[in-house]
Order: C-alpha cells, then structure tokens, then sequence
C-alpha cells in the first residue's frame, strides 16, 4: 500500500507494469544461505494515456527473499518511504 507525498489521501495498491519505467538503486542487503533483505530506492510512473493523470511513485522500500530449492522467492515488501505524486514530476 502506498499513500501519496503529502499523506493527505488513504492508502492504495500500486501495481508495476511490464512496460512502465523504473529505476533502482540498491542501497543495502544483508543475506544469510537461506534467506535475503535487499533496501532500494526506486522511482517509477506510470503510461498514462489520454485524459488520465501522471503518476509518479519514488521512494525507499525493503525486499524480503527467501531460497527456495535453487530459486530466490520474493516474500514480502515493506514499504519505508514509497509515495505518489499526481500531475507533479519530482
């Protein structure tokens, strides 16, 4: 759940599409043979097309990983500072 930049709006879902942009910066992980915590600050918007809004979506959030026979599976994200702006670029 994301809320926007200044907090005056309840939360909602932000789901990434295949073809919007994203940008990550790895900031931290930490790992152990079993599982992973890797923090990023990402930015993303979205492709919105005629007569919708610009939405843009930047912050940090922290990923949890776990192995899983030869595989690493995504297990939760926790959003730290993850927030929207609408028609804003920032």
């Amino acid at each position: 759940m994301i809320t926007d930049a200044s907090d005056n709006s309840d939360p909602t879902e932000w789901t990434f599409d295949a073809d919007e942009f994203k940008q990550v910066e790895v900031l931290e992980t930490e790992s152990t043979p079993s599982t992973a915590t890797v923090t990023v600050f990402m930015t993303t918007h979205n492709n919105p097309k005629k007569d919708e809004d610009a939405v843009q979506v930047t912050g940090k959030l922290r990923l949890y990983y776990v192995r899983q026979a030869e595989k690493w599976v995504l297990r939760n994200i926790e959003n730290l500072s993850f927030r929207y702006t609408v028609g804003v670029a920032t």
